[in-house]
């Protein structure tokens, strides 16, 4: 497999990704045993999001003993400090205690994102949540 670093993160992940959307079309037991052959192949970058049904529940739990093998990145639409609180707050326990590796938010203006960004209560919250472990990177 091979690699990259994902922008100025520097977290090395799998060129190849899977994005979570198809793991509503199985069960836990067989995202569970998705993750296992990806982990064979070398593959550990995740994209999933909320949105996606039952994609951070079952990965969730597929990914119970190898955690540390994955890059995990979930993205929300929530616009406020609370409304992103809570979908931390859930991620964080769908993810049985497991740390996100990046959370993406999705602004609408990306002409000028990053200054729209910086001005966000979202983004003062995560900025917090990074010393504490929760979050290694922001995109």
């Amino acid at each position: 497999m091979e690699y990259r670093i994902l922008g100025k993160t520097g977290l090395k992940i799998s060129r190849l990704g899977f994005g979570g959307i198809p793991i509503q079309r199985i069960d836990a037991e067989g995202t569970k045993k998705l993750l296992h052959e990806m982990v064979k192949k070398g593959i550990n970058y995740i994209d999933t999001a909320r949105g996606y049904t039952v994609s951070e529940e079952y990965m969730g739990y597929a990914m119970e003993g190898i955690r540390d093998k994955f890059v995990v990145a979930t993205k929300s639409m929530a616009r406020t400090k609370d409304a992103m609180r809570q979908i931390l707050k859930q991620a964080l326990e769908i993810f049985v205690q497991i740390i996100l590796t990046f959370i993406r938010y999705i602004i609408p203006a990306w002409n000028s994102w990053s200054r729209l960004w910086e001005r966000t209560e979202p983004s003062r919250l995560f900025r917090r949540q990074r010393p504490e472990g929760k979050i290694r990177a922001l995109s």
